[in-house]
C-alpha cells in the first residue's frame, strides 16, 4: 500500500490548541539559547501530529487522541533519557498534558510541574543533538520562511535489498518568491567532513539522495500531494505564530490566506563549517565538490551563520554580511569616546560578619556589544582556547595595526577569544577594551563593509547561481 504525503491536524486537535492549555503555552513560551541568540520551539507539522525541535533535535512529538469529539485526549511522545537520563535506555513515555507516565520513581505517574520541567527536558535533548543538526537548526533559525525541518517523504515501493521500503528525507523545507508565484524549495545541509558528499566513482551518497527526491516529485500525483500538504501546514504555522503573539513570514502568510504553491523539483544542497585552506586550489576536495555542482545548486560557507538560503544568492549574501558588519561597526564611535567606561567595579563591603565580594559590572554599551556579537555569528564554534595560544593570535593581539589587514575569519576569532576567554580569565574583555583591540577590530569591521558597499553595487540582482568554495 503506498502511502499517501500528508500534512495536517485533525479538526478537532487544532480546536483543542486553540484553548491554549497550560502544557501547550509553556512549548509556545519555551525559549534557548543559540549562540547568544533566544530561540523558540521550531514546530513543524506533520501528518495528525506536531514535532517540537531544539537544535534539530525533537523534544516532543505532539500527538492526539481525537475519537471522543467532546474531549480531545492529547498523547505526547517523549524520550526516555530526555525524563529519566541517559541510563533509561531507548524507547518513550507518554505525557498527557498533567503527567509523565513511567517518568516517577518506580515507574510511577510524574507530575507535570511546568515550564521548568519543560526546560530541563529541553537542555537535556539539545546534548543529543550533532552538529549537523545544530547547524540545519541555525540555518532554519535565520530563514523565516522555512517551514519544515526533516521532511520524510513515504517510499513507493521496497527500494533496498530484502524488499523494504526505505523513506527518503529533506533536511530543510522553505518558501520562495519565483516571479509571480511561491514555491515549495528543498535542501539537504551536510557538514563538510561528512563522508556522504564524497566517492571516488564520483556518485556520493547524497547525490543518489538527491536524485530519489527528484524522482518522487516528478510524479504528478506526488506533487499535487505535497504541495497540498504543505499549504495545510502553512496555515497551521501561520495560526500556531499568532497564538505566540506573533506573525508568520509573510510567503507563508500568502499560502495560509489562499495562494497556491508550486514546486522547485531541484533539491539544494547545503555545505557548511570548513576552513579556508581546506577548500583551496589543488586540495582534494576540489574535485568532489566539481562533481557536485555537475549535478546540484551547492550552497556554501565556512560558518553555517553564512549560509543564505534565499533566490538571487550572490546579492542576498552580500546583503548579509554588509548587515552583520554594520552590526558592530556601529558601535565605533562609542567606543572610541573618550568618556566611554567599558563597566565600573564595585568594591568588596562586609556587614558585620558577612563580606560582599566586589565585582566587574559591565556598562550597557558593553553589554548591548556581547549580545550583538553573539546575534550576529562573530562568536563562533571552534577550539578559541587552542587558537588563542597560537602565532597568528599572538600576532594580532600584540602588534593591533596588523588587525587593519585581518580577515573576517580572523576578526572572528579574536572576538570569539576575547568574549569567551573573559569567563575562564576574568578581565580579558576589559583589557582588550583598554589596549585598543576593539576599537581596531570595528575599524576593520567598518572598513570592510565600505569595501561591501561596492561589492553589493556590483552585484545583479539576478538569477540564483551554484555557490563557490572558498
Amino acid at each position: 500500500m503506498v502511502t499517501e504525503f500528508r500534512r495536517g491536524l485533525p479538526d478537532a486537535a487544532l480546536r483543542y490548541l486553540r484553548t491554549i492549555p497550560g502544557w501547550w503555552r509553556d512549548v509556545l513560551d519555551c525559549r534557548y539559547q543559540e549562540g547568544g541568540i533566544s530561540r523558540p520551539l521550531q514546530i513543524a507539522v506533520r501528518d495528525g501530529y506536531l514535532n517540537a525541535y531544539v537544535e534539530g533535535q525533537s523534544v516532543l512529538k505532539i500527538g492526539f487522541d481525537t475519537r471522543n469529539r467532546d474531549q480531545v485526549a492529547l498523547r505526547c511522545e517523549i524520550h526516555r533519557k530526555y525524563v529519566l537520563g541517559k541510563e533509561a535506555g531507548d524507547g518513550y513515555l507518554i505525557f498527557d498534558g498533567s503527567t509523565v507516565r513511567g517518568g516517577g520513581n518506580d515507574g510511577q505517574p510524574l507530575p507535570y510541574s511546568g515550564p521548568e520541567m519543560l526546560q530541563l527536558w529541553v537542555e537535556v535533548a539539545r546534548a543529543y543533538a550533532g552538529d549537523e543538526k545544530k547547524g540545519v537548526s541555525a540555518i532554519a533559525g535565520a530563514h523565516p520562511a522555512v517551514i519544515d525541518l526533516e521532511m520524510a517523504v513515504p517510499a513507493d515501493g521496497p527500494l533496498v535489498a530484502g524488499g523494504k521500503k526505505a523513506t527518503n528525507r529533506m533536511d530543510i523545507v522553505a518558501l520562495e518568491e519565483c516571479g509571480e508565484t511561491i514555491r515549495l524549495v528543498f535542501f539537504e545541509a551536510k557538514l563538510f567532513s561528512n563522508p556522504e558528499l564524497r566517492a571516488r566513482d564520483g556518485n556520493a551518497k547524497v547525490l543518489r539522495q538527491l536524485r530519489g527526491y527528484r524522482d518522487y516529485v516528478a510524479q504528478p500525483a506526488r506533487r499535487e500531494q505535497v504541495c497540498r500538504g504543505y499549504e495545510n501546514a502553512c496555515r497551521l504555522l501561520a495560526e500556531i505564530s499568532d497564538m505566540r503573539g506573533g506573525s508568520a513570514d509573510p510567503l507563508i502568510q500568502a499560502i495560509a490566506s489562499g495562494a497556491r504553491l508550486d514546486i522547485d523539483p531541484e533539491p539544494r544542497l547545503v555545505v557548511f563549517d570548513y576552513a579556508d585552506h581546506q577548500v583551496d586550489a589543488g586540495s582534494s576536495w576540489i574535485k568532489h565538490a566539481d562533481e557536485l555542482k555537475k549535478h546540484c545548486t551547492v550552497i556554501a560557507a565556512c560558518s553555517v551563520q553564512d549560509i543564505c538560503l534565499e533566490p538571487g544568492e550572490p546579492n542576498a549574501r552580500a546583503v548579509r554580511r554588509r548587515r552583520r558588519l554594520d552590526a558592530l561597526a556601529a558601535f565605533l564611535p562609542i567606543f572610541e569616546r573618550e568618556d566611554f567606561q567599558f563597566g565600573t567595579v564595585t568594591q568588596p563591603e562586609r556587614d558585620g560578619d558577612v563580606i560582599t565580594m566586589g565585582d566587574d559590572v559591565v556598562s550597557a554599551d558593553t553589554e548591548a556589544f556581547i549580545a550583538a556579537a553573539y546575534r550576529h555569528g562573530w562568536v563562533r564554534w571552534f577550539k578559541w582556547a587552542a587558537w588563542w595560544g597560537s602565532e597568528e593570535a599572538q600576532a594580532l593581539s600584540i602588534d593591533l595595526a596588523s588587525i587593519g589587514e585581518a580577515s573576517e575569519e580572523q576578526l572572528a576569532k579574536l572576538l570569539t577569544a576575547v568574549i569567551r576567554g573573559d569567563r575562564l580569565n576574568e578581565g580579558l574583555l576589559a583589557m582588550s577594551f583598554g589596549n585598543g583591540l576593539i576599537v581596531h577590530v570595528l575599524r576593520r569591521m567598518s572598513a570592510l563593509a565600505r569595501e561591501q558597499d561596492e561589492a553589493v553595487a556590483a552585484l545583479a540582482p539576478a538569477t540564483r547561481v551554484p555557490a563557490h568554495f572558498g
